[in-house]
């Protein structure tokens, strides 16, 4: 069971998830449109088209698939959160559960409340808080993690690394 919504966006929309109140999996495909799927009801979701651009607002867990030119704004998860295949810039707010980053460009995030995961990031990476441990591979540009409140692993870094970190640091 559960509600299934197809929009037609193009190859490079703006996608702006403003709020998701359970998990969040996105990936990206190679389609010009993007497929959300709720496990509940359709009155669950809300997508608004904009020119060049989706909002959209879940009060349920969701899975989207994004033509993988999106540009991706997240503004608040209240679950975990597992991104992949996104080409364009990825920008998050506030997630309140782990978060798990697999090949995309660049990464902006201001407060993950989990543990964060990161791999195969062609540009730079850049969040303000992690309040758990964060695992950090094949980073192609600068990393800036201001604050790490648990352990950090970094592997196979390109660029500049500049981290604090409250627990174990291993590079």
């Amino acid at each position: 069971m559960g509600a299934t919504q197809m929009i037609q966006t193009g190859a490079t929309p703006i996608i702006r998830l403003q709020t998701i109140e359970g998990n969040l999996t996105l990936s990206g495909w190679d389609r010009p449109e993007i497929q959300a799927h709720v496990r509940g009801d359709s009155d669950t979701l809300m997508i608004e088209q904009q020119k060049g651009g989706v909002t959209i607002n879940c009060e349920d867990d969701l899975w989207l698939q994004a033509p993988v030119q999106a540009t991706i704004m997240i503004g608040r998860v209240g679950g975990n959160a597992a991104i992949s295949l996104i080409l364009s810039d990825l920008t998050m707010d506030a997630i309140e559960g782990n978060a798990v980053v697999n090949s995309v460009n660049a990464v902006t995030a201001s407060q993950i409340e989990g543990n964060f995961t990161a791999r195969l990031i062609a540009g730079d990476l850049r969040i303000d808080a992690i309040e758990g441990n964060a695992q950090i591979a094949k980073v192609g540009g600068d990393i800036r993690l201001d604050r790490v409140e648990g352990n950090l692993v970094l592997d196979a870094t390109g660029g500049s690394i500049e981290a604090t970190a409250e627990g174990n640091v291993k590079a």
